[in-house]
């Protein structure tokens, strides 16, 4: 957020390939396009300098480096952090108080974790731990009052550890937060005002949203929420009396979950996302379907994204809207994307545009009634790929 409250957002296009940056004032929301030089933009990290200027480290797949981006008066600007090929996973962006910017990452192809960080002379490099390949390595960095990293990372196997690194005047020390095995697939760590860690992490292989924080006496874990065994990030932050907040949202499904702690304990709510993207039409946003020879394909991700699909609000699209339903029809030129986004709740039903308005259930192509029968009758005769 900026110092007015509006809200900023840097994201990957998959549709696009391209880096992009959203920020919203009294008007609405704006997007722009940071870099669009081959597949470029993953695992953002965005923070605002102290003129309200946007920066982003991000991986570019296309060069196989952690770049930083920032915002100028006469546009953005694009640098590369670690000009070593195989490197730039999970990057994670803070700047210090003079604004100059420090990330950490991970190096996928010796598994190690990374730490850089910029001043007026130029970028500087340090190797923090072995993460291990392949399935380690997930960051999170945060700065204490005085300028020193600390960065939160998961280990690979055999461990699956979650630890904890802190660069004092002797180097980096290290702590082992979770050797439970828990592994973590997203790590968010923030610092209190007296310097002490907190982070949340989300285990892949118990499906537990977890917090852990240190005091003077240690570290402690709590289980905030168990999601079962799906993929999931999450984003923790703590409010003026220094309760946890944290969002949770899992790969899959799409399912958001926010929790924060009081002096009661954990509250834990599910966050319906209704209405639009907020996007315009000419944002072209890709609705994640996949369009093959005329033949509208829904993959499962987006069936548990947005509640089947994306609704197709025109004729012009291959389909229509009638009393909460929506009729697909096979078409011969269906874009592969389509310029808008809208939600559609649960409870509609999608069915071929033939089917009589009274159809029964197994007729119909609902939320709770998906199967590898009938496609040909839907005009999905691609397979449809349920996960």
């Amino acid at each position: 957020l900026d110092e007015a409250g509006y809200p900023s957002v840097s994201y990957h296009d998959p549709g696009k390939a391209d880096l992009r940056y959203a920020y919203r004032d009294d008007s609405g929301w704006y997007a722009e396009t940071v870099e669009s030089e081959g597949t470029v933009g993953l695992f953002t990290s965005l923070a605002l300098d102290l003129d309200g200027h946007a920066h982003i480290g991000y991986y570019d797949p296309t060069k196989e480096n952690p770049k930083h981006a920032y915002e100028t008066a006469s546009g953005w600007q694009t640098e590369t952090v670690d000009d070593s090929r195989g490197t730039g996973w999970y990057t994670s962006l803070v700047l210090d108080s003079a604004g100059n910017p420090h990330i950490s990452y991970y190096d996928h192809r010796y598994g190690n974790v990374m730490y850089a960080y910029q001043d007026a002379i130029g970028w500087y490099i340090d190797t923090v731990a072995k993460a291990r390949r392949h399935d380690g390595g997930y960051v999170s960095l945060a700065l204490d009052s005085m300028g020193s990293p600390s960065i939160a990372y998961s280990e690979g196997a055999p461990t699956y550890a979650v630890n904890y690194a802190r660069r004092g005047e002797s180097g980096w020390q290290f702590e082992t937060v979770d050797s439970t095995g828990a592994g973590s697939e997203s790590i968010s760590l923030v610092l209190d005002g007296d310097g002490f860690p907190h982070m949340s992490y989300y285990s892949w292989h118990s499906g537990q949203l977890n917090y852990a924080f240190r005091d003077s006496h240690g570290w402690h874990i709590e289980t905030v929420d168990s999601k079962g065994s799906e993929p999931g990030s999450t984003s923790l932050a703590l409010d003026d009396h220094g309760y946890p907040h944290i969002g949770c949202l899992l790969s899959s499904s799409g399912e958001f979950t926010y929790a924060y702690r009081d002096s009661l304990g954990w509250h834990v709510q599910p966050v319906v996302l209704e209405g639009g993207t907020g996007l315009q039409e000419e944002d072209d946003v890709d609705l994640g379907c996949i369009y093959a020879g005329g033949t509208i394909v829904l993959d499962a991700a987006t069936m548990g994204r947005y509640g089947i699909a994306e609704k197709l609000a025109s004729d012009q699209y291959g389909a229509s809207i009638s009393d909460g339903r929506i009729c697909w029809f096979k078409g011969e030129d269906l874009p592969e994307r389509l310029p808008f986004a809208l939600h559609i709740p649960a409870e509609t039903e999608i069915m071929p545009k033939t089917a009589a308005a009274g159809a029964a259930c197994s007729d119909l192509l609902t939320p709770g009634n998906i199967g590898q029968t009938d496609f040909e009758q839907f005009g999905l005769s691609e397979k449809l790929r349920t996960g």
